[in-house]
Parts: C-alpha cells; sequence; structure tokens
C-alpha cells in the first residue's frame, strides 16, 4: 500500500515532465528517483515508515524544474529582445538609406542652386559694371552739360567796362610810362577776366613791379573782374578746378574794391594768396584797418588755403595784429593754413605784436619775417622762442637788423634744432 502510495505521485510527476517536455538531462534525473523508489520498495516495512529522503528528493526535482523554467523564460526574453533589436536595427537601415537618397538628392539640389547663385552672381557684377560705367558716361555727360551752358553763358556774356585809353592817364597828370602801364594792367585784368569765365585758369598774378593808383574809373573793370571769380566757381565740378596761386602786387584797394573782392575770395579754391603794396601811399590810417579785417576774414572762411603772405602793408597796431593772427590760428587749428608771411608790415622790435606773430608760429609749419627791421629787442625775443624748440619748419629772417653775435646764435640754434631731430631751417 505504501508502495503504491509513493510510485503514483512520481509516476505523476514523470508524465507531467515528460508531457512538458522537458530536456533530456532531468528525464535522466527522474529515471534515477525511479530506481531509488524501486530500492526503497526492497526496503523492509519499518524502513519505509521513514519517508524523509524521498521527500527531500521530490522538493529538489520541484526546485530544479522552477530554475530551468526561468533560466528558459529569461532565454526566451532575451531572444525576444534580439529579435526586437533586429527589427529595430532594419528600421534603422531603411531610414538611413532613406536618409542617404534624401542626402544626394539634397546635394544635387545644393549644386543645382549653386550653379543658379554663380549665374546670378556674374549677372550681377555684369550689371554693377555697367552702373558704374553709365555712371561714369552720365557724370561725363553732366561735365558736358555744364561746359556747354556755361560756354553759352559765355558767349552771352560782353566785358561791359570800357576800354580807358592812355590819354585820359596823361590827361590827370602822369607819366607817358605810367599810362602805357594802366593800359598793360587793364588789357591783362580784362584777360584774366575771359579766362576766369571760361574756367582755365590757373594763376592770377595782378601787375607786380610798378605801383598802380585808385582811380573810381577803374571800378566797372574790377566789378567784372570780380563777378569772374564768381562765375569762375561754377566750375568747381572740374578735377582740375582750382587757382594755385592769386596775388594782387603794388595794386592800391579802396573800400569799394575790396567790398567786391571780398565775398568772392571768401568761396574760391585758391591755395597761395599773395598781396602786397595795396594800401599805397598817402591813405588814411583807416585804410590799414580795412585792409587788415578784409584779410583776417578771407583767411577765416577760406577753406582750401594753405599759405598766405602779406607784404608791404602796414599793420599798425597790436589790435590789427591780434586780428589777423586769431584768423590763421582758427584757420590752421582746421588743418587749412600752414604759412604766414609777414614782409616788410609791422615794426618787429614791438614786443607785443612779436609776441602775438610768434605765439600764432605754434600752429603753422613755416613763418617769414622778412625786412621788418628786427633788431636786438626782436631778436631776444625770437632766441628765447627759439629755445623752447617750436613746431616750425621754416623760419626766415632775411632783410633784418641782426648783428653778427645773433646770427652765430641763431646758426647754433638751428644746428641744435636740427640735432634734436627737427626738420626745420633757419633762413638768415
Amino acid at each position: 500500500m505504501n508502495s503504491n502510495t509513493n510510485d503514483a505521485p512520481i509516476n505523476g510527476m514523470e508524465s507531467g515532465l515528460v508531457a512538458d517536455g522537458i530536456s533530456s538531462a532531468a528525464a535522466e534525473e527522474r529515471s534515477q528517483n525511479n530506481n531509488s523508489s524501486t530500492t526503497t520498495r526492497k526496503r523492509p516495512f519499518n524502513n519505509m515508515l521513514d519517508g524523509n529522503d524521498d521527500t527531500n528528493t521530490a522538493a529538489a526535482a520541484v526546485s530544479s524544474t522552477d530554475t530551468d523554467n526561468q533560466d528558459l523564460s529569461h532565454a526566451i526574453m532575451q531572444q525576444q529582445k534580439i529579435t526586437d533589436l533586429h527589427t529595430k536595427l532594419d528600421t534603422i537601415e531603411k531610414e538611413k538609406e532613406e536618409l542617404k537618397q534624401k542626402l544626394i538628392r539634397r546635394n544635387v539640389e545644393i549644386g543645382d542652386m549653386r550653379v543658379e547663385l554663380n549665374t546670378v552672381h556674374n549677372r550681377r557684377v555684369e550689371f554693377e559694371q555697367r552702373c558704374i560705367e553709365l555712371t561714369q558716361k552720365n557724370q561725363e555727360l553732366e561735365i558736358k552739360v555744364k561746359d556747354l551752358t556755361l560756354k553759352n553763358e559765355y558767349n552771352e556774356w560782353t566785358y561791359m567796362a570800357e576800354d580807358i585809353p592812355a590819354s585820359y592817364w596823361i590827361s590827370r597828370d602822369f607819366s607817358e610810362d605810367y599810362a602805357e602801364r594802366m593800359v598793360a594792367f587793364l588789357g591783362k585784368m580784362k584777360e584774366y577776366t575771359h579766362q576766369l569765365r571760361r574756367g582755365d585758369i590757373e594763376k592770377i598774378c595782378v601787375n607786380r613791379d610798378h605801383e598802380i593808383y585808385h582811380d573810381d574809373i577803374l571800378l566797372p573793370h574790377w566789378k567784372e573782374f570780380a563777378d569772374a571769380l564768381k562765375q569762375y566757381q561754377k566750375f568747381v565740378y572740374r578735377e582740375d578746378y582750382g587757382i594755385e596761386r592769386f596775388s594782387i602786387d603794388n595794386v592800391q584797394l579802396r573800400q569799394e574794391v575790396l567790398d567786391m573782392l571780398q565775398p568772392a575770395l571768401q568761396t574760391l579754391r585758391v591755395r597761395r594768396l599773395y598781396l602786397g603794396g595795396n594800401i599805397g601811399s598817402g591813405v588814411p590810417f583807416m585804410s590799414n584797418i580795412m585792409h587788415a579785417n578784409f584779410v583776417a576774414d578771407i583767411i577765416q572762411v577760406n577753406a582750401s588755403l594753405e599759405q598766405f603772405r602779406w607784404r608791404n602793408n602796414q599793420i599798425m597796431s597790436a589790435e590789427d595784429m591780434q586780428r589777423l593772427c586769431k584768423s590763421v590760428k582758427k584757420s590752421a587749428s582746421n588743418s587749412a593754413i600752414n604759412t604766414l608771411g609777414l614782409f616788410g608790415c609791422f615794426n618787429g622790435n614791438n614786443l607785443e605784436m612779436m609776441r602775438i606773430v610768434l605765439d600764432t608760429s605754434r600752429h603753422l609749419d613755416t613763418l617769414g619775417l622778412r625786412n621788418n627791421g628786427i633788431g636786438s629787442v626782436g631778436a631776444n625775443l625770437i632766441t628765447d622762442w627759439l629755445a623752447s624748440n617750436p613746431p616750425l619748419k621754416g623760419l626766415n629772417l632775411i632783410g633784418n637788423d641782426l648783428n653778427v653775435m645773433l646770427y652765430c646764435w641763431l646758426t647754433l640754434c638751428k644746428v641744435t634744432q636740427i640735432l634734436n631731430g627737427c626738420t626745420w631751417k633757419t633762413m638768415i
């Protein structure tokens, strides 16, 4: 009875394991358990009453089965994961191939766009070049139109001032030589007037060696000349526009003439302006002030003026000198005028006037003080000023009353300045 009781569970377990498809290793282990059961049936009845060994063997078999089931489940799960990963990998490969094809198509599109972009760029370059050419042609046409306009204005213009014969001057007790000089002077004025209106002039040098006195009969000629200076400024569009040098020497200029010339000279593009001997003999002191104001206003306003020379036009007071030099400093501060020449126009031993001039020179490259009668008083002031190493590049002291000792000192000072790296020189 006990034997049947023990066999039934074991056989049932074996049938269940076989039915479940347990591996051969597990079947072999169960076979060993059957052999053990057979041996148990052969034991004596008393020994079979103790069933502890059989129970332990059955528990071990159950535990082994559970482990196998867990390993099998784990293996199935791992296999499923691998299958899933392969599926994802295949999907990624397909997506990769699709992206590769898209990239190829995109590169082709980019290549086409680059070709189109290069074509557009070349067209743009051609268009810009064409625009430049058209702009140049347009500028040339504008210049031609302006030239034709000014040429028509010139052709329609007539010099209105009447000629003044030599007999007029002789009748006013001037010599025949002076009468001939006046005829030549008016002829030159008329020539300059025509050149200004045609825009083909670079230098204007009105008179030079002999003195020309004012006469009201000259006013129409001065007006023609002043109007031509204004007309010339219409040629500002030309590259060669501008006057290199404008000088009026030894020609007496009264207030009426100054009023005509000042507006034109304030805006005229001129690099060098030289005025000399314009006050004339026997002119009241008030004319000196008028001339100083005339010059100061031109220097202060004209932005193209680089050099100014004032010769043989007396500056009688420190106030006039201050006004003139103030306009020079203002112009120099705007990088315009860089050279000032005051030749024979003030007392070189007047300390106040000399200090004003030397202070102004700190804004200049070149200062000319020729023929101002500079003696020991003015020279001492100059030597002290030179000791301060001023920024001048050129100093002209020709024609002054400098003694031998001062000459040697200035020469030594010149050498010292050059050794200190300054490029200016002293001209004595």
